[in-house]
This record gives C-alpha cells, sequence and structure tokens, in this order.
C-alpha cells in the first residue's frame, strides 16, 4: 500500500534522502532511521528488525511509513534534538529552552530511550528545582524557562509521569515555602493521569515535610540561643545570660541577619555562620523531610549533572 503526497501534512524535519516515515496524527516526517538509531534504543531496535515486503506495509515513496501516538509538537522537538546532537554533539540541547520544548523532550526521551535528549531535559528543569544548595540560591539567575502560573504542579506532573525524582524534593520543598492554601490549591491541580493513590502520596509527603521544614528552620535560626552557643570575646556592653549561655543584648538575626548595630562585629559574623550552616544542613535533608532518598541517590538514580 502506498500514500499519496495528499496522505499528510509534511512537517519539519523533512529529509528528502530520508528512509523512514513518521505520522503522528496528519501530520508526517521524513527521516533517517539510523540517526535516530544512533540517538534512541527503541528506534535502534526498530533498525535491527528486518523489513517487510513492500506489498505488505505501508509506504511513501519506497519508505515505510509508522504512525505514532505523539502530538506533532512534541515529535517535532524530539527529531530537531535528534539531529542536533547527531551532527552539533557539542550544542547543549534545551539551553534556554521553554517549559513547553523542555516538556516534549522529556516525555519522548523517556518513551523511546533516548538517554541524552531526557539528561538534557532533566537539566532544564533541575536548573529551576535543582538539588544543589548553590543552585537553589541562584535559581533566578540560572533557571533555562521565565516562571508562568501553574508551573510548580506542571512539573511535578512531568516528574512523576517520566520518572524524574531528583526534581521531587525541591518542587515539594517549593510548595512548602507557599502559603499552605497556595499549596494545596497547586497540588490540587495535578492532571488525572496522575492516579488518586501518588496524589494522596504527595499530599502526604507534603504535609509531613512542611511541619519537619518549618521546624529545623525554626531551630536553625534560634541555634545562636542554645547553651551550647557561645559568643567568646563579644564587644557588646550589658551581655544576658540565657540558659548558662551569653548572648549579645537585643540579637535579633531575624531582622537583621546579622547586621544590626546594637551586635558586635564577632558576634554578627558568629551568628550569621550558625545560621548559614543551619540553612545548608536543612538543604542536605530536604529529601528526607519528605520521604526521599539522599539527594545524591537521587542525581545518581537520573544522572543529574551541574544543578
Amino acid at each position: 500500500m502506498t500514500s499519496t503526497t495528499n496522505a499528510f501534512l509534511t512537517q519539519v524535519p523533512w529529509h528528502n534522502d530520508g528512509d523512514i516515515v513518521l505520522v503522528c496524527d496528519d501530520t508526517s516526517f521524513r527521516v533517517h532511521l539510523d540517526v535516530l538509531a544512533a540517538q534512541s534504543d527503541i528506534f535502534r531496535h526498530m533498525a535491527e528488525m528486518p523489513r517487510p515486503r513492500q506489498e505488505y506495509c505501508e509506504t511513501y515513496q519506497g519508505c515505510p511509513v509508522i504512525h505514532l501516538q505523539d502530538t506533532p509538537e512534541d515529535m517535532k522537538c524530539f527529531l530537531e534534538a535528534i539531529y542536533e546532537l547527531q551532527f552539533s554533539p557539542s550544542t547543549h540541547v534545551c539551553t534556554c529552552a521553554d517549559f513547553a520544548t523542555a516538556s516534549s523532550l522529556l516525555r519522548l526521551g523517556t518513551k523511546y530511550d533516548a538517554r541524552l535528549v531526557r539528561q538534557r531535559a532533566i537539566d532544564v528543569f533541575a536548573s529551576v528545582y535543582p538539588c544543589t544548595s548553590d543552585a537553589w540560591s541562584r535559581r533566578d539567575v540560572i533557571r533555562q524557562f521565565p516562571t508562568f502560573a501553574g508551573e510548580l504542579h506542571s512539573t511535578l506532573a512531568l516528574a512523576i509521569s517520566n520518572d524524574v525524582y531528583s526534581l521531587i524534593p525541591s518542587i515539594l520543598y517549593t510548595a512548602a515555602k507557599l502559603p499552605p492554601p497556595d499549596a494545596v490549591s497547586e497540588l490540587a491541580k495535578l492532571p488525572m493521569s496522575v492516579d488518586s493513590g501518588t496524589e494522596q502520596d504527595l499530599f502526604r509527603r507534603y504535609m509531613t515535610g512542611r511541619q519537619a521544614l518549618h521546624r529545623a528552620e525554626a531551630a536553625a535560626m534560634m541555634s545562636y540561643l542554645s547553651p551550647s552557643f557561645t559568643l567568646p570575646q563579644c564587644r557588646t556592653v550589658g551581655l544576658k545570660p540565657y540558659a548558662g549561655s551569653e548572648v549579645c543584648c537585643a540579637a535579633n538575626p531575624f531582622k537583621t541577619r546579622g547586621e544590626s548595630s546594637d551586635l558586635c562585629a564577632t558576634c554578627s559574623k558568629l551568628i550569621e555562620k550558625s545560621i548559614q550552616e543551619g540553612t545548608e544542613e536543612i538543604w542536605r535533608r530536604v529529601p528526607e523531610m519528605f520521604g526521599y532518598a539522599d539527594w545524591e541517590t537521587l542525581k545518581e538514580r537520573d544522572k543529574l549533572g551541574q544543578y
């Protein structure tokens, strides 16, 4: 059975010397199977299979026609990334990509086992929901797509459906920083593709993790009031004893982060250092707070790159 040129709408990438035609809805792409096979295990397995005789399969100008259940938009992004990787391997695919493009590459990179496409898509999302405290502190600068309404639940749904668990603790951490009604509203918007059991589990993890996070943050901010915390060589006049320790008069790191004129320079630095160390320790424990493995395990699982 041979298709005519009117049977479907052609779309870039369309290579006249391609040897296979992929059809998504009414849109077709003529491409090279060996190029796809070099980046995708699924297409590699397809290339290794014996070709059926033309009279028993649909063809276009001698090329086998394969109908796929993907959207034309997803397939276009995927194929362009495949060709870019094949012929410009040093190019960082997805850099400064928009959310829709990165989502397309994550979905199809996962579905067709195209590891580099999937990995580079994950790196885009990890620039916004990273695994390191340094990347988190710079996320407004390094994020590779702009913020938009519904970003949190959209990214969470993508992470779940494509098995990218290294993103989830950071997403839930972000949710825990929102007012509870806003966070619950975001989590409630997860699409129907996320089953109810998974959704309930996420709500449980969010509630448990939020409580643990707020307790840990309070402890870190108040650590300078601990009996074991000392302020050596304090130059502030009028020290007050507190639970067997000495603290600066009117010390208020919640407000000043160590910049108050009521604190001597030595105490300011010590308190600021204590808060910073506590913040870094909290970040290290974020996955545990939400019931996941540690950051290193998650990063290794998803082969996460720089973030």
